[in-house]
């Protein structure tokens, strides 16, 4: 509007309305409930772990994985009042930090993880754990995993 353009309010709405920012809590699938947030570092984790708090009654079932040069050591205490269970994962990247080491992380802070040999494994554990307690599930951490997750979803779901 500031450059002259004659938009309805009508208009901005339904645009904002419809926008969606892909890997940014991505409301990926409804039934089961299985979004995708690319919380990589504390702020993405912060924010990530309060809109869990805000849209949800229960404790979600987490897919996470990260890169090793992040500050994952923080997120077990992040995350302890918001998940169920953790399975975590290896992102297809160099910099990656193997999944075994991610739930030896989080299994030191007192949470249930489960590492998983393929983002596959973990969509499909993470699924049926989700159906028998009725639970979303939340994938978390590298933007690396983006591409592969949406794959596999495609496949399981």
């Amino acid at each position: 509007r500031s450059l002259g353009l004659n938009i309805s309010d009508k208009a901005v709405f339904e645009g904002l309305e419809s926008g969606v920012w892909q890997a940014r809590f991505e409301l990926v699938r409804k039934n089961p409930v299985v979004i995708f947030d690319g919380s990589h570092n504390p702020d993405g984790m912060k924010y990530a772990v309060e809109c869990i708090k805000s849209y949800f009654s229960v404790k979600p079932v987490l897919i996470m994985g990260v890169m090793a040069d992040k500050e994952y050591s923080l997120y077990g205490d992040m995350l302890k009042n918001v998940s169920e269970l953790i399975f975590t994962v290896t992102p297809d990247s160099l910099r990656a930090l193997d999944c075994k080491d991610l739930a030896e992380c989080f299994m030191q802070k007192g949470l249930k993880a489960v590492a998983c040999e393929s983002m596959n494994n973990a969509l499909k554990l993470a699924a049926d754990y989700s159906k028998e307690r009725n639970l979303p599930i939340i994938v978390l951490g590298s933007l690396y995993m983006y591409r592969e997750f949406k794959e596999e979803t495609e496949k399981i779901f």
